[in-house]
């Protein structure tokens, strides 16, 4: 009797394993994707060659 349980706690942990596994696939791949889309939205150039500051009146200005 004590075999049939084992058995049976043994294939409950591995289905639970195996769908928790592939529902963090998922929600990973679905992140990723929502990531690469607001990215090709993106129209503004934030990169190292942007020659646009945002200092507006913060540090590192110089004037009166």
């Amino acid at each position: 009797m004590s075999t049939i349980a084992f058995i049976g706690l043994a294939v409950l942990t591995i289905t639970a394993i195996i769908c928790l596994h592939a529902y963090v696939l998922t929600k990973f791949m679905l992140l990723m994707s929502q990531i690469v889309k607001e990215s090709q939205t993106s129209t503004s150039n934030n990169g190292w060659g942007s020659y646009n500051n945002n200092n507006n009146g913060g540090w590192g200005t110089t004037g009166n």
